[in-house]
């Protein structure tokens, strides 16, 4: 969850990522703040590119973690910038899926 502003923000970094030549890289989540209505923050989406299969797991850090090819990071890509305030996107994955939630009034976020 973000703001319509931070996802747009998020989404050309994740590109510029996809355009490089770096075969992972971590995006560190806001954590300061209350996650209510939510039980906890993640830590952040980690991510790599894969050639071989694709999916998104949770890891035992705490972590995102996103796999897959040009392809499926592109399409994940879409997913984050075409969200609307109060909109969401879902990506479904293996063996989890996400909702990406654009809210301006979130209560972890204070107008940073």
């Amino acid at each position: 969850m973000d703001t319509v502003e931070g996802l747009r923000r998020f989404s050309k970094i994740f590109e510029q990522f996809i355009a490089s030549q770096d075969v992972a890289a971590s995006f560190e989540a806001e954590t300061s703040g209350t996650s209510a209505p939510y039980k906890e923050f993640l830590c952040g989406l980690r991510v790599q590119k894969s050639e071989g299969g694709s999916g998104l797991f949770l890891s035992e850090d705490k972590w995102l973690e996103l796999s897959g090819g040009e392809r499926e990071l592109e399409e994940f890509k879409s997913k984050l910038s075409g969200v609307k305030d109060g909109g969401h996107n879902h990506w479904y994955s293996n063996p989890i899926s996400l909702i990406i939630e654009a809210d301006e009034s979130w209560p972890g976020w204070e107008g940073s």
